[in-house]
This record gives structure tokens, sequence and C-alpha cells, in this order.
């Protein structure tokens, strides 16, 4: 699937620096952020706790907004927004759960 126009807009905010873009961001994708991370763990066996999940989703976040944004500003758009942060929140959280044990 292509990147939507209501993703492509809200992305382009979010890079311009909308002063609303990144909470809106939170909105649309919180919740796939939480799952990935929650799925992530169970994969790997590593059980979670509501602070523990809470920390990764926290970390997933702060990687996205981390240097201007850099890990958004290399998204080509080949494939959905959800689909590119559902890869890269996968490989932070499964790199630091791995650290973890």
């Amino acid at each position: 699937m292509a990147l939507s126009n209501l993703d492509r807009d809200l992305l382009k905010n979010c890079l311009e620096g909308s002063d609303t873009a990144w909470c809106t961001f939170c909105d649309r994708y919180l919740g796939l952020v939480v799952h990935v991370v929650s799925h992530s763990a169970e994969a790997l066996g590593v059980p979670l706790d509501a602070t523990s999940r809470d920390d990764l989703v926290a970390e997933a976040l702060g990687a996205l907004v981390e240097r201007d944004f850099a890990v958004l500003r290399r998204f080509r758009g080949d494939s959905s927004l959800a689909t590119f942060l559902a890869v890269v929140t996968r490989r932070a959280v499964h790199k630091r759960l791995l650290q973890r044990s």
C-alpha cells in the first residue's frame, strides 16, 4: 500500500515543525507502536510490565524525533507510513530487548 494523502500531509507537517503535527502523529500511531512493542517482546519471550512497555514506547517515539526527525526524513513513501513505523519500531525494540538480556 502506498503512502496515503493524509499521512503524506501529516509527515510533511511534522517535518516542517507544525505546532500540532507531532500530537496528531502520536494520536494516530501510538496504538501501533504499543502493539509492535508488546508483540516484539512476546516474540522474544521477554515479559513486560506496563512500566517497561511504556518506557520502550517512549524510546521508540523518541527515536523518531531525534536529530530533527532524521528517521522520518529517510522515509521514501514506497510503503504506507504505518508499515514503515512498524518496521522501525520493531528493529529498535528488538535491539533494546536483546541488550537487556
